[in-house]
């Protein structure tokens, strides 16, 4: 292999890894803000505390660069936005629901799990009216349960979770049977710690890399009949939420749809602006610029052709 042919390869290498990386980048700003109400023709203010946190867009959806809306949440019959699409033929279907007027935007909060991302889109958008939607990660989607076999089905090793991150050994977990239950185990594995026995919570100390950033743990598997249960360090980084195969006759155009971590939906939760309702503003990082870190990529292209058409 000649120099010009290894500095192409070279060339190539370091192109897809950049997209990859950059892919994987945080590329909108999020940012909650407490509604004024008025009271006596006066403006007052519920939560005078704003937060803000960096969220993933979609594969799919709208490619707006900014949106503004009330944060609103999903049904108490529907919380997984899933079961308007598993109600059909007119069987048990589920009470009206009063879509806001095109003058009042909404953004809707809805978990992760029961059915693909794009589906939660489309009936965030098609049933509910809503112009965005935010779907959150919890510990309890990495898990699903086996119908056969009565047993559950564990994380997937590098994609859920990272040994070298931290690992550790729990003991009288119950899971494996029964399924994963979000509000006994979330707090055991580092959710949360209030009214919690700390010698209980999940303690990630046999660290070989860097130590676990989530401070999450996920049971990584189970031997029947063992009362031990071995835990692993939890990714809670952005990802990129795909097309779903399911949803190809589905236009999700005009929905915006951003994935948001565990530990921010954690953040929002805390901040009260849930039960007090704000407002939600969504723009594009570095949206002021004319700048778009996909030029990178296009230039390592431009250049790769440019070096091989000379070769």
């Amino acid at each position: 292999m000649n120099s010009c042919t290894s500095l192409t390869v070279l060339i190539i290498l370091v192109c897809f890894q950049s997209y990859s990386v950059l892919a994987a980048l945080p590329d909108l700003v999020v940012q909650f803000t407490p509604n004024e109400l008025s009271e006596s023709g006066s403006s007052t203010t519920q939560n005078d505390t704003s937060i803000e946190f960096f969220a993933k867009r979609a594969q799919f959806g709208s490619r707006d660069r900014s949106l503004e809306g009330l944060l609103v949440q999903a049904p108490d019959y529907d919380p997984f936005l899933c079961e308007r699409f598993s109600r059909t033929n007119g069987f048990a279907t589920l009470p009206p629901y009063q879509k806001p007027d095109k003058k009042n935007s909404t953004v809707m909060l809805v978990p992760r799990g029961e059915c693909t991302f794009e589906r939660k889109a489309y009936a965030a958008k098609h049933f509910y009216g809503a112009k965005a939607i935010m779907i959150y990660d919890r510990l309890g989607a990495r898990y699903t349960w086996n119908e056969t076999t009565n047993r559950v089905n564990f994380p997937n090793a590098g994609l859920d979770y990272e040994c070298a991150n931290g690992n550790a050994i729990m003991y009288d977990l119950a899971l494996d049977p029964p399924a994963y239950n979000s509000t006994q185990l979330d707090p055991l594995m580092g959710l949360t710690t209030d009214n919690i026995d700390m010698a209980s919570v999940c303690d990630l100390t046999n660290t070989a890399f860097q130590p676990c950033e989530s401070n999450l743990c996920l049971v990584t598997s189970h031997l029947e009949n063992s009362t031990e249960y071995p835990v692993c360090c939890a990714w809670d980084t952005p990802a990129t939420m795909p097309v779903a195969d399911d949803a190809k006759d589905f236009n999700t155009d005009d929905i915006l749809a951003l994935w948001v971590t565990i530990r921010d939906h954690e953040l929002l939760e805390k901040s009260g602006l849930l039960s007090s309702g704000s407002t939600v503003s969504i723009k594009t990082r570095g949206s002021n610029s004319n700048f778009n870190v996909t030029y990178i990529f296009m230039w390592c292209w431009g250049v790769l052709v440019t070096i091989f058409g000379a070769w």
